[in-house]
């Protein structure tokens, strides 16, 4: 998958975890939607390091690329 592309689709992931943790924050009264949101927060943080993960594997092999 083309970097851009996976940028591009990251970054959609990464705004619906964050609509979606707010939006259900604002929407709860009581309490009770709180484990909801830690777990949209903990799936977003791990979709970021496994892209974080991607990334840095896509740069060091562009990287040896070069050096040969």
């Amino acid at each position: 998958m083309k970097g851009k592309t996976l940028e591009n689709i990251v970054l959609a992931l990464g705004l619906l975890v964050i609509a979606s943790a707010v939006f259900l924050m604002y929407i709860d009264t009581d309490g009770v939607v709180a484990e909801s949101v830690n777990l949209i927060f903990s799936v977003g943080f791990i979709i970021y390091i496994a892209y974080s993960y991607i990334l840095s594997n896509n740069l060091n092999s562009e990287i040896r690329g070069l050096e040969i």
